[in-house]
């Protein structure tokens, strides 16, 4: 799944917040999740999956492209590196 810039406005939260937000803003904020559709049983797949990672059930990573430095992640093992997260900085052009 991606989101766009500004897809879900200015967020301060967990990784299990953010989820939650994606989910609440998919199920609620579609008009097209109370159909019969196939679009339908996708929505419901990607909803069950989002709460299966929310809830630790289910493994997923997390790939968060911000090229003008507006997110921030904070390590729990400050001051010591976290060994789960990468980071790639961008070069900046004039």
């Amino acid at each position: 799944m991606e989101l766009d810039y500004g897809t879900l406005g200015g967020v301060f939260t967990t990784v299990e917040g953010l989820l939650e937000k994606i989910s609440d803003h998919l199920g609620s904020q579609n008009p097209f999740t109370d159909s019969d559709s196939s679009f339908y049983e996708r929505m419901k797949k990607l909803l069950d999956d989002l709460e299966e990672c929310q809830l630790n059930k289910k493994s997923f990573t997390l790939i968060m492209k911000d090229p003008l430095g507006h997110s921030f992640l904070q390590n729990p093992d400050h001051p010591a590196e976290d060994k789960k997260a990468k980071r790639i900085n961008y070069k900046r052009t004039a």
